[in-house]
C-alpha cells in the first residue's frame, strides 16, 4: 500500500507541469479572425521552437520585438511581452519576468483583452509560486480564474482552481485547498481530463493526510493510480 501511495506521488511530479501546459495549449485564447500580420507569425515560431531550439526562438521574439516598436500593434505586443515572461520565468530569470507579465497585463487591461489578461495573471502567479510569494499568487490566480468564470472557460477554470489549491495549501489552509481540490475533481470531471483528475487526485490526497483523514488519503490516492494509468 505504501509503495503504491509512494508510486502516485513521483507519478505526479513528473506529470503536473506536462498537465498544465497541456491544457493551456489546448485552451489558447479564441479571437476572431483578423488580417494576417508578420508579428504574430514571429510570434508563433518562437514559441513552437522553444523547447528545441531556444537560440533561435529567442531571435525570432527579438524580431518580432523590433517590428512592434516601429508599429502600433497592441495585441501583438501583449502576446510578445507575454512570451517573454514565459520564457524569463521557464529560465529562472523571475524578475524580468514579472517586469514582462506587468506590462502585457497594462496593455490588456488598457485595451480590454480579457483572456490574454486572464493568461497573464496564470502565468504571474506561477512566477510568485516560484518567488514563494504564495499570498501573491492566490491573488493573481484568483483574478484569472474570475475571468476564465466569466468567459466560461471550463478547461481553463480547472487548471486555476488546482493552482489555487496547492497554494491554499502551501500555505497550511488545508480546508480551503480541500474546497478548491473538489471543485476540481467535478471540472475534470466534466471535462473528461484525465491527468487533471490525476492532478486533483493526488492533490486531494495530500491534503487528507494532512489533515489526518487516513483513509480518505489512501482512497483519493488509488483514485490518482488508477487515473494516471489511463493516460500511460
Amino acid at each position: 500500500m505504501l509503495q503504491r501511495f509512494s508510486y502516485v506521488i513521483n507519478l505526479f511530479s513528473c506529470l503536473s507541469f506536462l498537465l498544465l501546459f497541456s491544457n493551456l495549449n489546448a485552451a489558447a485564447p479564441k479571437e476572431e479572425k483578423k488580417a494576417f500580420h508578420p508579428v504574430d507569425s514571429l510570434i508563433n515560431q518562437s514559441g513552437k521552437c522553444y523547447y528545441t531550439d531556444r537560440a533561435r526562438s529567442h531571435l525570432l521574439l527579438d524580431s518580432a520585438f523590433k517590428i512592434l516598436s516601429k508599429e502600433d500593434y497592441p495585441i501583438g505586443l501583449v502576446h510578445a511581452l507575454a512570451n517573454q515572461g514565459n520564457y524569463a520565468r521557464q529560465e529562472g530569470r523571475l524578475d524580468d519576468a514579472i517586469l514582462a507579465l506587468d506590462s502585457s497585463l497594462n496593455i490588456c487591461k488598457r485595451f480590454g483583452f480579457k483572456r490574454e489578461e486572464a493568461h497573464n495573471y496564470l502565468q504571474l502567479g506561477m512566477v510568485e509560486t516560484a518567488l514563494n510569494h504564495n499570498a501573491n499568487s492566490l491573488s493573481s490566480y484568483q483574478k484569472s480564474l474570475a475571468i476564465w468564470e466569466a468567459e466560461k472557460d471550463s478547461a481553463l477554470i480547472g487548471i486555476l482552481q488546482i493552482q489555487l489549491a496547492n497554494g491554499y495549501f502551501n500555505l497550511n489552509a488545508y480546508e480551503e485547498s480541500m474546497a478548491y481540490f473538489q471543485k476540481a475533481l467535478k471540472t475534470m470531471t466534466l471535462n473528461g481530463n484525465v491527468y487533471g483528475l490525476g492532478n486533483a487526485y493526488h492533490g486531494a490526497a495530500a491534503v487528507a493526510f494532512q489533515l489526518k483523514r487516513n483513509n480518505e488519503a489512501k482512497q483519493y490516492a488509488y483514485q490518482a493510480v488508477d487515473a494516471f494509468e489511463q493516460v500511460k
